[in-house]
């Protein structure tokens, strides 16, 4: 399936892809209505409470669980981005992870997370390429929260003159 068509340019997924994979809410009730309206489209939700992770380990077990990680999961971040890699995303839809209260943890240990929404954005952009999408939605109590982008892809030699 084409990832979006042209008459796709105002539908929610496309905005928040287009400009990034990773998206951050403060009011709940419009994180309920985004939810709805992927929800509506078909998408698979998972939904996790951060503050409910006593460690990164809690957060990886908690997503390995949800998004259903072969028994081989490593539990830490290079196996989430192959584990990520191979994830169930209907192709009619998409996959949209939410973690709500994200900046209890992210204060905790600012570096560790962005790596994982690091994994999280490379790994959006590789489903992208076979017509998959997933997306990240973060709420944070905290509207001052800022992050670092994630997900850049660097500018790099052709592959024929340089490898």
């Amino acid at each position: 399936m084409a990832v979006f068509r042209d008459e796709d340019h105002s539908r929610l997924d496309y905005l928040m892809l287009r400009d990034g994979p990773v998206r951050m809410y403060f009011a709940r009730r419009i994180l309920e209505e985004d939810l709805g309206w992927l929800r509506a489209h078909g998408y698979v939700v998972d939904r996790f409470d951060a503050l409910t992770w006593a460690s990164e380990e809690d957060a990886l077990g908690a997503i390995a669980r949800a998004l259903e990680f072969p028994n081989y999961f490593g539990g830490n971040l290079d196996a989430l981005n192959d584990c990520l890699g191979a994830v169930d995303i209907p192709t009619d839809s998409g996959r949209a992870v939410v973690i709500e209260r994200f900046d209890g943890v992210y204060a905790q240990s600012p570096d560790w997370w962005w790596n994982l929404l690091d994994v999280f954005a490379v790994q959006s952009r590789r489903h992208l390429l076979f017509g998959e999408r997933l997306l990240v939605l973060l709420q944070s109590d905290d509207p001052r929260l800022s992050i670092p982008p994630v997900g850049k892809s660097g500018v790099g030699w052709n592959r024929r003159e340089w490898s």
